[in-house]
């Protein structure tokens, strides 16, 4: 044994196992409440440096509470924002506003729909849709969230006509994997960003693997 350094008792290593048990076991009680996601539509930022765009300030008007500025980059040269979007409170998943102000030019990309045609309330309960998802994905034991998400399946069909849908987006703690699944009638819609294909009177799902491209429209 080298000098300073101590021997560890059976007794000693025995209570330190039963210590390390009890923590791994806190850890999963803590796991055993499926959270939801909170929904926060407030901006992320300040967003003084571009409450002196004219084109940004009337889009807040048009729009109230629907846009989440979530960066904002200011120089004296330049401004340059991204944003989330939200439509009665809900998430638009991945359905951004971006823009910049540069020599007095300003540009702003993205498409915000006056309406979408789906209620806003699910008819499909969360514990269904959970179900639903350990189906096609396999999660951590309990330690799994939910949100509430509006998603435009035309990016991942690649269709040209909108199609909004209303899902339960269910994913692992660590945001991976995920499966959306439509809160009015409990289908598989994505699987880790990846579009489902049901077979004909089946329960196995298979997933195009082809990546969505988003479309980025200007206003």
């Amino acid at each position: 044994m080298s000098p300073g350094m101590e021997t560890i008792s059976p007794a000693r290593y025995l209570f330190i196992c039963l210590f390390l048990l009890a923590a791994s076991c806190t850890t999963e009680k803590d796991c055993e409440k499926i959270f939801e996601i909170p929904t926060e539509t407030g901006h992320l930022m300040d967003i003084a440096p571009l409450m002196d765009v004219p084109e940004f300030k009337e889009l807040l008007e048009k729009y109230p509470g629907r846009i989440q500025v979530s960066s904002v980059y200011h120089s004296p040269d330049m401004i340059n924002f991204h944003a989330n979007q939200f439509y009665k409170g809900i998430s638009m998943l991945d359905e951004t506003i971006s823009g910049y102000v540069y020599g007095g030019v300003t540009s702003i990309s993205g498409v915000i729909p006056d309406t979408i045609p789906v209620s806003p309330i699910p008819t499909i309960p969360i514990n269904q849709a959970i179900k639903e998802a350990r189906q096609v994905r396999q999660f951590n034991g309990n330690c799994m969230s939910f949100q509430l998400c509006f998603i435009n399946m035309a990016r991942f069909t690649h269709d040209t006509v909108v199609d909004y849908r209303l899902t339960w987006k269910v994913q692992d703690k660590n945001g991976f994997p995920f499966v959306n699944i439509d809160a009015h009638t409990g289908k598989v819609l994505l699987a880790d960003g990846f579009l489902a294909l049901m077979e004909p009177g089946s329960r196995v799902h298979m997933f195009d693997r082809r990546r969505y491209h988003s479309r980025r429209l200007f206003l």
